[in-house]
């Protein structure tokens, strides 16, 4: 008996002795995760998550409060590891979808369509009458995500879908609506035919791409095609760019005839060369810009066409070499030029230059060679962006000149906060493009990491069709990666440049 005892005294003082290290590793990370660098709050998430035990995971969730995209960025993706669907069950709570913080709703909201875990489709749809658009938004995109995964649990046709319905038929934020027809058809492809053939008429643009994005899934390709041939003459340039790519994916011989129809009566430069770009790939022919070439073709396509093989090699695309920046050939003519300011762009070359003054004088030399009807705007970027103009303006000589020379006398500097400078150029309905020239590496702002601004990007980017070209100025080959994924994902191109 005794020696019994003395076994269950030891093995309860092993225990504690065990428990210690645990605790004081916790005790360790609490006073991290209150540091005034954020660096070394980056760094304790991902010891906690690392550690994998429920008060770490509770210390990593409680990080999405951070107002630092390095840190609360890392939470959000080193979440989609949590195993526990107790604490997961906490992020549908007051510490995730009911946070005061809009941010970290909105984080909630994403991280819960990644990962293992199931997920309540019911608290997602309740989560829906949220105040923030972008909230709710994030709500809609992670449904869509999770539609037809057995991992969305719920009463899904009673409960959920028609939560999401009502968004589809009307929101206040068209990008809301636009995202909602896009969960509706991933939940129930026959509940949401009236409201794509609805939206397809929608005032806003946003809906109008959406509803042409998903017609020929929802409505069939035959039903779809005329509906899509009167959207190609939209208004609206982001409307056209998104029929152009659905009308390509149709791989039919009407789908080119109204594509070649469509190239006829363009005027936007960088949609021309789209349109020829898909028009190439769908036929292996090299036809430039002149629609007589492409209309010939169009007119002899057989009724049983079928397009052939995809080349191995890619399509080439249109380039004026007499306008280019940093070595980026443009080919819009409504671009907003996105310039980090931050890291190594102020420190001196060999011959004494700085590498911002390189930069102004590469950027003089593109502005300079625009058309007179190209629309252009200048924001460069540290903590903020620091817009020329509110909106796009013409590229006159005079307007070109005060350009550059805000630009020149720009000596802003600090942390490259690259998502607040992309929301803000696509805030302007007018850009079909954004080049960016950047070292690479995101610092600053709420958002940080490219894993999660590339897929955040083409969320947004869904109902708005902006391509992005990226110069990387001394970026690593991760970096470089994610970078031409980015542009890639957009119809754009990415390329380094030496300052």
């Amino acid at each position: 008996m005794l020696r019994a005892l003395l076994s269950l005294a030891l093995l309860a003082l092993a225990g504690q002795a065990a428990s210690r290290p645990a605790e004081d590793e916790l005790a360790e990370a609490r006073v991290a995760l209150r540091s005034a660098d954020k660096w070394v709050r980056k760094s304790a998430v991902e010891k906690l998550a690392a550690t994998g035990t429920a008060a770490a995971w509770e210390l990593v969730i409680a990080a999405l409060e951070d107002d630092r995209g390095e840190v609360a960025d890392t939470a959000q993706l080193l979440l989609a590891g949590l195993g526990d669907e107790k604490l997961c069950a906490r992020l549908l709570g007051r510490e995730g979808l009911e946070a005061r913080d809009p941010w970290v709703r909105q984080r909630a909201a994403e991280l819960l369509a990644r990962g293992t875990l199931p997920v309540d489709g019911e608290r997602i749809a309740a989560a829906l009458a949220d105040r923030d658009a972008d909230v709710r938004r994030t709500l809609l995109w992670t449904l869509e995500r999770l539609a037809g995964s057995p991992r969305l649990r719920g009463d899904l046709a009673k409960r959920v879908v028609p939560a999401v319905a009502r968004h589809a038929e009307g929101d206040a934020d068209p990008l809301v609506q636009g995202r909602a027809l896009f969960a509706l058809a991933a939940l129930a492809p026959a509940a949401a035919v009236e409201a794509v053939r609805a939206g397809l008429a929608d005032r806003a643009p946003p809906v109008r791409c959406a509803a042409a994005a998903l017609a020929p899934a929802v409505l069939g390709g035959a039903a779809a095609l005329p509906l899509l041939r009167e959207r190609a003459a939209d208004p609206s340039l982001l409307v056209r760019t998104r029929v152009v790519d659905v009308l390509a994916s149709l791989r039919t011989r009407e789908a080119v005839q109204a594509l070649v129809e469509r190239l006829a009566a363009e005027k936007e430069v960088r949609l021309g060369w789209r349109i020829v770009e898909r028009l190439q790939a769908l036929t292996g022919h090299k036809y430039r810009r002149d629609p007589r070439s492409w209309q010939l073709f169009a007119d002899r396509l057989p009724a049983d066409w079928t397009p052939p093989p995809p080349a191995a090699e890619a399509p080439s695309l249109g380039e004026d070499r007499s306008r280019a920046f940093a070595g980026l050939p443009l080919l819009s003519g409504r671009v907003a030029f996105l310039i980090d300011l931050s890291g190594s762009i102020w420190m001196e070359r060999a011959d004494g230059k700085t590498k911002k003054e390189v930069l102004d004088a590469e950027l003089r030399a593109a502005l300079e060679k625009l058309p007179a009807d190209t629309l252009f705007n200048v924001i460069p970027f540290t903590e903020k962006p620091l817009p020329w103009k509110e909106a796009l303006a013409p590229a006159t000589p005079a307007n070109v000149r005060r350009a550059v020379d805000y630009f020149a006398e720009c000596r802003a500097q600090g942390t490259g906060n690259v998502w607040d400078a992309f929301l803000l150029a696509i805030a302007d309905p007018a850009v079909d493009t954004i080049v960016v020239l950047t070292d690479g590496v995101p610092t600053g702002g709420r958002r940080h990491r490219l894993e999660l601004i590339v897929p955040l990007l083409e969320e947004r980017n869904a109902t708005r069709m902006v391509v992005v070209d990226s110069i990387l100025a001394g970026a690593p080959r991760r970096i470089q990666a994610q970078w031409a994924d980015l542009s890639a994902r957009t119809g754009g191109r990415s390329v380094s440049f030496d300052l």
